[in-house]
């Protein structure tokens, strides 16, 4: 069995596991083995890149229906080369609430792509908007509820830089793109380590 075959069946275990158990220890249990197996860390250098991606698959599934994280929609039948008119544009609200336009859809996912990752790293720090800002009641660190939304708010980010890097190659901002998606996964890698332990000999 190669090794994305692999994957494919380890994921599908994981979401059965997930699907027919109660049992939150158990679920824990699995997504442990799936980050000490699949994290970049511990992957030859010819898989480091592809055991990143996977990491980013596994963290949203093992937060998969814990938050109300909205997964974001992607066209992948709009161009960047459309015409922008008067009434063609494009929105999204940010962690603070407030709310950003574009006429340019690549710009627009581009930007959405940055919103999620900052959301992220937030969440991961202060919680949601509410909770934290409002509230202000910081971090908890036995709680992981942050922590599987920001792994959703981190999954968005990806598949908007990935959207553009395999869609539109010769973007304008491509590189400013990737940039900003190796952060996504550096930062998504930080956050299964920080859920798993970092006592893990494997991930040391």
């Amino acid at each position: 069995m190669d090794q994305a075959t692999q994957f494919k069946s380890d994921l599908s275990n994981f979401l059965q596991i997930i699907k027919n158990s109660g049992n939150l220890s158990e679920i824990k249990k699995e997504y442990v083995n799936l980050v000490k197996k699949y994290h970049p860390d511990t992957a030859p250098a010819e898989l480091k890149q592809k055991y990143n991606e996977y990491m980013i698959i596994i963290n949203k599934t093992y937060s998969q229906g814990k938050t109300n994280v909205k997964e974001v929609q992607i066209d992948e039948n709009k161009s960047k080369t459309e015409q922008p008119t008067a009434k063609k544009v494009y929105s999204f609200t940010d962690y603070y609430g407030r709310v950003k336009e574009y006429t340019d859809y690549l710009e627009y996912i581009m930007h959405m792509g940055v919103t999620e990752y900052d959301t992220g790293r937030i969440v991961m720090t202060y919680g949601n908007f509410e909770d934290s800002y409002l509230k202000n009641t910081g971090y908890n660190p036995n709680d992981n509820s942050n922590l599987l939304e920001a792994m959703q708010h981190l999954y968005n980010a990806s598949k908007c830089f990935n959207y553009i890097i395999n869609k539109h190659p010769d973007y304008i901002f491509i590189e400013q793109v990737k940039e900003d998606y190796e952060k996504v996964l550096k930062l998504n890698n930080s956050l299964s380590q920080h859920i798993v332990g970092s006592d893990s000999k494997e991930l040391r």
